[in-house]
């Protein structure tokens, strides 16, 4: 099974998902064969037709489609009306004419290109409708990433962050164009050397403590003899902008991670000149060797060293003629040995000063996992929530960002959300430690983004995000068995009226096993 089938498979349900706000069944029905659309937002709405196969579309002896911008909808609503005579679209903005074509495709495709006479007023709940793909621990092909933006865009998501980086490797190419002048560090090495790395094998893949790795997978998950080591890689400069500019043509932005101030052993080992007396591999002769192993949070660089933070210039800079100045990741989790060695002023000075740089290179929103909650953050930046679990500090961060600031939150709880989770206990893929018996879809299905916090941050939650953590992922079919349809779930959550999700009639509109999706 190839790309294509799988996003089919995927996208393939018995009635219209996520499932919209209003939908108004008029009686009688038409036949359409081809369409010709004009107005504000054409292009966009046959962008949208045609993610789920060959709509034709014509200019002549076909149905017309009349497309109306109007001020009376958000930028990513529509009304789509459906008459024998023709088709009416009313939209809030381009990405509404958008999702007006996605629907207008599920229709046809379900009905056999018989529809309904019918009129559907829609636009998400939610602002931010979120997907994580971690492609450092094992790396995902760019074809691959293709196939799965456009089953994103099908399922009205608006958010793709890649986690480029890690402690196992460095996915993305970097040039020494405009680098400070007598900087002698050749930076092609991060990607030469980085892309080289991936996660390890074998039936303990590297976790120093076998204790640890128990409490981290529970027991019986401590043979992943059968998950071979990830794959490597890395993407060029030309291929991430293409793929940005593929995902805008369907809604969806492109958000880069780059980790600071941990999760940095592959910087130390392409480019050992930054291996200072304070780094975590201070006192190791010659180049620190390959990390591949699954466990994290032990690195970090010597920020002491002007020649960081002159790297950190550098990569911010070649980052924001890549992907746009809009939006950047900039991690601040699992720092864990550097607080144990520096402590917490030491570590919000220096995400501090790594967010100021951004601002400098012109990046207009930031984005942070929850430990650094504490920190400055502007209106319009955001705070990526994972676990409100006490032993993992989510309380505490949940009243640090009560206390600062009026930033945004997206909530990425992993008991509802972290894709990485296993469908079932005793399924090879995926961990277990946040979902000890599995994360069926069930579960994503009832999750409210609002629930984790009190009434004093309820408000500022924009939406989810779901993360896929590539410990065990290595090809196109793990993504999409453990992705769907649990995202299917999400998506409706991020988009339809909460007071209308009923579980026993999404899965009659999802149309298939709502267990296990292989």
């Amino acid at each position: 099974m190839n790309e294509r089938d799988l996003v089919q498979r995927a996208c393939q349900h018995k009635g219209l998902i996520p499932k919209p706000q209003s939908q108004v069944i008029r009686g009688g029905e038409s036949e359409f064969y081809a369409f010709w659309p004009e107005g504000v937002g054409a292009q966009e709405f046959v962008q949208g037709m045609t993610l789920l196969g060959d709509q034709t579309l014509v200019r002549a002896d076909g149905t017309r489609v009349e497309l109306q911008e109007t001020s009376l909808l958000s930028s990513e609503g529509y009304r789509l009306e459906i008459e024998p005579q023709g088709i009416r679209v009313q939209i809030g903005g381009k990405s509404g004419a958008f999702y007006a074509g996605v629907t207008l495709a599920q229709l046809l495709q379900q009905g056999g290109r018989h529809v309904a006479s019918q009129v559907i007023t829609d636009e998400p709940s939610f602002e931010y409708r979120g997907f994580m793909l971690d492609v450092a621990r094992s790396f995902v092909p760019l074809a691959e990433i293709l196939a799965l933006v456009d089953t994103l865009a099908v399922h009205k998501l608006n958010r793709l962050h890649l986690h480029l980086v890690d402690d196992q490797a460095w996915r993305f190419e970097m040039t020494n164009e405009g680098k400070a002048c007598q900087d002698p560090i050749d930076y092609t090495m991060l990607h030469r050397r980085g892309g080289l790395g991936a996660c390890a094998s074998g039936d303990n893949p590297g976790f120093d403590d076998p204790q640890l790795a128990a409490s981290e997978v529970v027991g019986d998950n401590l043979k992943f003899a059968g998950i071979p080591s990830g794959r490597t890689g890395y993407y060029t400069q030309a291929e991430l902008r293409y793929l940005v500019d593929y995902a805008a043509r369907r809604q969806i932005q492109v958000i880069p991670e780059f980790e600071f101030p941990g999760h940095n052993h592959v910087v130390l080992h392409a480019l050992p000149e930054l291996v200072g007396k304070g780094s975590s591999a201070a006192g190791t002769p010659g180049r620190p060797e390959v990390w591949d192993s699954w466990q994290v949070g032990h690195s970090y660089l010597d920020f002491d060293l002007p020649e960081t933070w002159r790297f950190i210039e550098h990569l911010l800079s070649q980052a924001a003629n890549v992907f746009g100045r809009s939006r950047i990741h900039l991690g601040g989790d699992e720092a864990h040995e550097l607080l144990k060695n520096y402590g917490p002023q030491k570590y919000q000075q220096i995400l501090q000063r790594v967010v100021a740089s951004a601002r400098v290179h012109g990046f207009e929103q930031v984005t942070l996992w929850q430990e650094a909650a504490g920190i400055y953050l502007q209106e319009n930046d955001y705070l990526q929530f994972w676990t409100d679990q006490p032993s993992a500090g989510g309380r505490d961060a949940i009243k640090r960002a009560a206390n600062q600031g009026s930033f945004k939150i997206i909530n990425s709880d992993a008991h509802y959300v972290y894709l990485d989770q296993k469908l079932k206990r005793d399924e090879l893929l995926g961990l277990n430690w946040a979902c000890p018996d599995g994360l069926p879809v069930e579960q994503c299905y009832r999750f409210d983004p609002l629930a984790t916090f009190g009434p004093e941050l309820a408000e500022r939650v924009i939406g989810f995000e779901a993360p896929l953590w590539s410990e065990t992922v290595r090809s196109i079919r793990d993504i999409f068995h453990l992705v769907f349809p649990r995202l299917t779930a999400l998506a409706e959550v991020g988009w339809s009226n909460p007071k209308d999700r009923d579980w026993q009639e999404f899965k009659a509109r999802l149309g298939t096993d709502a267990g296990i999706w292989s």
